[in-house]
């Protein structure tokens, strides 16, 4: 259900865009490249799903995604450039706590917001050059349900049925019996 994730990644983005100093630097995917010294600025990226099964009729998945805010940004001194990420993250945390339903969703898409919270904070700066980096990120989980698709576009993906018989004991370690039925429309 990447459809979910990718709605979910570009809907905080539209949310911090303006909203934060980094101003219109937010993209939704990782970073390629840092901004430059102008920064800072903030990337929406996913790094996992748990999903598990919630309700069996009508069928329903609880998903728990890891939905990380980073930010990057560059000064002449290292407090700086770190003071400055710290800054917009603070703004970014404040900013998804009084949006824990996140964005307008489709129907089939349903966000927990008791559910849905901060789970961690990270920062780090590099000081190797004239200019000095921070980077740092929230981790914000976002627990959200989905409705199964319906059992007939689950049956549309398949091409073929496979029957597999093994009678034992194996002779020469094949099976004894393989039948391959085309599914036709």
């Amino acid at each position: 259900m990447s459809l979910s994730r990718k709605l979910i990644r570009r809907g905080v983005a539209e949310l911090l865009t303006g909203a934060t100093i980094a101003g219109d630097r937010v993209q939704p995917h990782k970073p390629a490249k840092a901004w430059e010294e102008d920064g800072p600025g903030l990337y929406v990226w996913t790094r996992r799903e748990v999903v598990t099964n919630y309700t069996d009729a009508p069928r329903e998945y609880r998903r728990e995604l890891e939905l990380v805010v980073e930010a990057h940004a560059s000064r002449t001194s290292s407090d700086e450039a770190e003071d400055l990420v710290d800054d917009v993250l603070a703004e970014v945390e404040l900013i998804l706590e009084r949006n824990r339903h996140l964005p307008t969703l489709p129907d089939s898409v349903s966000v927990i917001p008791d559910d849905s919270g901060l789970e961690e904070v990270e920062l780090e700066s590099s000081g190797q050059a004239r200019t000095y980096i921070a980077a740092g990120g929230i981790v914000w989980r976002v627990v959200y349900t989905t409705k199964a698709p319906p059992l007939e576009t689950i049956a549309d993906t398949f091409r073929d049925v496979r029957a597999r018989g093994d009678f034992a004991p194996e002779i020469d370690g094949l099976l004894e019996a393989i039948d391959v039925v085309p599914v036709t429309a």
